[in-house]
This record gives C-alpha cells, sequence and structure tokens, in this order.
C-alpha cells in the first residue's frame, strides 16, 4: 500500500489526475479478499495524505510567486473551488450510502465505464495542452521578492513556516471574498459548477474516483494546468473528509492498510507538488489517459464475464 500511495500521490501532483483511478485499483488489487465497498473505503485515507501535503506547498506558493508566475491559488480558483466543493461535500455521503446498496460486480461495472468515458477526454485535454505553448511555458517561482536571484532560485520548491502561515492568512481572506463573488458572477457560470460539483460528489461517493472535477476544469475553464490542479485540490478536500466519516461508520475500511497507504501518499504528495511545473504536461497526461481507457475496458468485460457465467 506504500508503494501505491507513493505512485499515485506523485502522479496527482504532476499531472492532476490518476490519484483515485491508482489508488482505487490498487485497493482493491491488494484486498481483493475484502469487499469493494472495502477496497473504496480505504482507498478515501489516501488523499488525506496527498491533499495535505500538496495544499501546503500550493499555499507557499501562493505568497512567493515573482512577477510573470502563476499563483495556483488566487481569488477565481478558490471561488471555483468552493463552488464546485460545497455541493460535492453534500452530495458524497449520498453516494457512499448507494455505493453500499450496490453489489460488487455492478460497483465494478460503474469504475470500469467511468474510466472508460473519461479516457477519451483526458486524451483531447493533453492535445489540447500540446497545441498550447504558452501554458507549458509558464513557470511556478517560489520567490520571497522580483529579484531573481541565486538564492531565491535555491530556495524554489520549499516549504517553510512562515510561507505556510502567509499563506493561509491569504487563503482565509480570499474565502470571505467568495460571497460577494458568487453575487457577481454570471448565475450560469455559477450554477454549472454546483452542477458538476454535485454529480462529481455523487460518483466520488459511490466508486472512489473523481476525475470528473479536474476533467470539467481543464476543458471548461481558462486555469492553466497548476491552477486546476490547486483548485480541484482545495474543492476535493471538504468532500473526502465527509467520505471518509462516511466510510468509517459503515465499516468500510480495512484499518491495517491506512497508515502505510498515509505515509505513502505524504511523500508522493509533496514530491508530485514540486514537480508540477518541471514535467511535461501533455505527454504524461496522454499516457494516464490511454492507461486510464485499458484499466476501465479490463473493469468492463470482467464483469461481462461474470454476468455471462452466471447466466450459464
Amino acid at each position: 500500500m506504500f508503494a501505491v500511495g507513493v505512485g499515485a500521490s506523485a502522479f496527482q501532483g504532476t499531472v492532476g489526475v490518476g490519484h483515485g483511478v491508482i489508488t482505487n485499483y490498487g485497493a482493491r488489487s491488494i484486498l481483493h479478499r475484502f469487499p469493494t465497498s472495502v477496497a473504496v473505503g480505504t482507498g478515501t485515507f489516501a488523499f488525506l495524505g496527498t491533499g495535505t501535503a500538496m495544499l501546503a506547498y500550493f499555499i507557499s506558493t501562493s505568497v512567493c510567486t515573482s512577477n510573470g508566475a502563476i499563483s495556483p491559488i488566487n481569488e477565481e480558483t478558490v471561488y471555483t473551488a468552493v463552488c464546485l466543493g460545497v455541493p460535492g461535500t453534500i452530495f458524497t455521503p449520498i453516494g457512499v450510502l448507494v455505493g453500499k446498496r450496490i453489489p460488487g460486480t455492478i460497483l465494478t461495472g460503474v469504475i470500469g465505464a467511468v474510466f472508460c468515458i473519461f479516457s477519451p477526454l483526458i486524451l483531447h485535454s493533453a492535445w489540447n495542452s500540446s497545441q498550447n505553448k504558452e501554458e507549458q511555458g509558464r513557470p511556478l517561482r517560489l520567490t520571497n521578492n522580483d529579484d531573481d536571484d541565486d538564492d531565491d532560485d535555491d530556495a524554489n520548491g520549499t516549504i517553510t513556516l512562515e510561507r505556510l502561515q502567509l499563506g493561509t492568512s491569504r487563503l482565509y481572506h480570499l474565502l470571505h471574498t467568495v460571497p460577494r463573488q458568487i453575487r457577481e458572477e454570471d448565475p450560469w457560470k455559477t450554477s454549472t459548477h454546483f452542477a458538476i460539483g454535485m454529480f462529481a460528489g455523487l460518483l466520488y461517493g459511490v466508486a472512489g474516483v473523481g476525475p470528473v472535477l479536474m476533467t470539467y476544469l481543464t476543458v471548461a475553464t481558462p486555469f492553466v494546468h497548476a491552477q486546476c490542479v490547486a483548485a480541484a485540490m482545495l474543492s476535493h478536500y471538504p468532500r473526502v473528509l465527509v467520505s471518509m466519516a462516511t466510510h468509517v461508520k459503515l465499516g468500510n475500511v480495512a484499518w491495517s492498510a491506512v497508515p502505510a497507504l498515509l505515509m505513502g501518499t505524504t511523500l508522493g504528495g509533496y514530491y508530485g507538488g514540486t514537480f508540477l511545473t518541471t514535467m511535461p504536461e501533455a505527454p504524461v497526461k496522454g499516457v494516464f489517459g490511454a492507461i486510464v481507457g485499458v484499466l476501465g475496458a479490463r473493469q468492463v468485460c470482467s464483469v461481462w464475464r461474470r454476468l455471462n457465467k452466471l447466466k450459464k
């Protein structure tokens, strides 16, 4: 489970998608003796390590960007994250309860179908990224001022207590601006965010995977890749906590696997966040989209074979 956690969170940090897919598939393979709902419930704990490590990185980055660099957490990304995260948090426990009543075979088929649906969307996003050279080349610079001296360059990628304090204070201020933004923004834009958030929360509760948000942010918003990842992380964090609490209450957790999973995801999440702007986005995301499609097709075929055996 440690290796699953490192791989899932590092890939999530670098590409922005894949955490739920890799964790869910790894947990189901390792915990194959348990019901599918237990593998899904155990997998939700992975995000606790990934989310904490990556948000610490993003919060630090948001107060230390230099001129010309992007800020992963700003007024627009926080507004979008809240509009996606609030309905997602409300609908996640509903999805968990629905998933508890779905037989394991059907749940496996649902997960596989979701993977197959999102595979071409991820590939399309990868193609768009490969055509957008400006988006690929913009840096996330962690500098304390606008001077690009060697000392600042050496500090890039580090998380300090001072940066965390400044970033947390800034995030708190940005959260207070969200009600004003909701009133001033186009109602259609806000309602679309809410609808996607509800669907994503329901799907996460049922299947333990959440590629909906990242796909939506990549396709439907003007955010660069790092901002999409930051917004998805912010919106995802509260609903994961709700999902974890619901799975614990329902007994859907293999506690022996949780410590190794948390250690792996915390380590992978930190390094994944620091690699976010140094790795080429398009080819990695394209490979991931293909892997998602293969895994989804494999799970759907597995369910199809089981159903045919039952008919005989």
